[in-house]
C-alpha cells in the first residue's frame, strides 16, 4: 500500500458507511475547535479568528494523531505501556474535556489576554485530541485492517505507523473542512450573545462525551451509531463484509483488542482488497 492509498482510505472513510463510526470523534472535535475559537475572539476582539482556528485545529489534530498512532503500533513497547494504563488515562482525559467545556461555556473564567493562558489553551488542544483518541473505539475499515496487520510485526511496524499517520491525516482533512465551514457560519452570528449561545452549545456537546467516558458508555454509543445504520430496512449488509467483519465485530472492537491480535483473522481479506 502506498502513502497515497492510505491517505485516500482516510478520506474515503468520511464518505462511506464508516462515517457512522467516526461520529464518535467528529461532533466533539468540531465543537472544541469552534467553541475555543469563538471564546478567544470574545475574550480579545483583536484576535484573528481564522488564525486562532488554525492553531486550535492543528494542536487538537496533532494530539489525536500522536496517541491514535501509538495505540495502533501494537508491536511496540510504547503501545503496550499505554494500554497498561489506558483506563486511568481515559478518565483523566474525560476530566480535561469537562474542564475545557466549562471554560468554553464561560463557567471557568481566565484572562484571555494573558500569554500564559494562551499557551495553556494551545496545550489543552493537544490534550483534547489525545483524550478523543483514547476514547475512540474504531471500526476497522479495509484500509485499517491492512495497516494494523503491518503494525503487529516488528519488521513492518515502522511502515505501518507511517501509513497510520497518513490515513488519519486524510480523515482529519475532511473533518477540518467541515469545522471550517461551520465556523464561517458561526462568525456570521450577530452580537456576543449569539456567539455565546454557540459556545454553550459546543460546551454541552463536549460535556456529553466527557460523561460517556466517565460512565464507560462509549462502546454503547458506538453500537448505537453503527447499529442504527446497519439495521435500516433495505440496507445491503454485504457492504460491511468486505473487511471480514460483521456487525458484532464492529460494536466490540476497541484498541485493546487490536493490541491482543484480535484482528489476525481479518488481515487476509483486508490485504486482498487493498492490494
Amino acid at each position: 500500500m502506498s502513502l497515497i492509498d492510505a491517505f485516500a482510505g482516510g478520506v474515503h472513510a468520511l464518505f462511506s458507511i464508516w462515517i457512522f463510526c467516526l461520529m464518535q470523534v467528529i461532533p466533539f472535535f468540531v465543537a472544541y475547535v469552534i467553541g475555543s475559537t469563538l471564546l478567544e475572539r470574545d475574550q480579545d476582539p483583536s484576535v484573528k479568528p481564522w488564525r486562532s482556528f488554525g492553531m486550535n485545529l492543528a494542536m487538537a489534530t496533532t494530539g489525536f494523531i500522536v496517541v491514535f498512532t501509538i495505540m495502533g503500533l501494537s508491536a511496540t513497547a510504547l503501545s503496550k505501556a499505554l494500554f497498561a494504563h489506558v483506563s486511568i488515562a481515559n478518565q483523566f482525559g474525560a476530566v480535561i474535556i469537562a474542564l475545557l467545556a466549562l471554560h468554553i461555556a464561560g463557567a471557568l473564567t481566565l484572562d484571555g489576554k494573558s500569554t500564559a493562558v494562551r499557551i495553556g489553551a494551545r496545550v489543552s488542544g493537544l490534550a483534547l485530541g489525545a483524550a478523543l483518541a483514547l476514547a475512540y473505539k474504531p471500526c476497522v475499515t479495509p484500509t485499517l485492517t491492512y495497516i494494523y496487520g503491518l503494525t503487529q510485526g516488528e519488521q513492518t511496524v515502522a511502515r505501518g505507523g507511517l501509513l497510520l499517520v497518513v490515513y488519519t491525516v486524510g480523515e482529519f482533512m475532511v473533518i477540518s473542512a467541515l469545522a471550517a465551514g461551520l465556523l464561517a457560519l458561526a462568525l456570521k452570528a450577530k452580537g456576543p450573545g449569539a456567539r455565546k449561545g454557540i459556545r454553550i452549545a459546543a460546551a454541552v456537546v463536549m460535556m456529553a462525551i466527557s460523561v460517556m467516558i466517565l460512565t464507560n458508555k462509549m462502546t454503547i454509543y458506538k453500537g448505537f451509531l453503527v447499529g442504527g445504520f446497519v439495521n435500516q430496512p433495505g440496507h445491503d449488509h454485504s457492504q460491511m463484509d468486505h473487511s471480514k467483519m460483521n456487525h458484532d465485530n464492529m460494536e466490540q472492537m476497541d484498541h485493546s483488542q487490536m493490541d491482543h491480535g484480535a484482528m489476525d483473522h481479518m488481515n487476509h481479506g483486508g490485504q486482498e482488497k487493498e492490494k
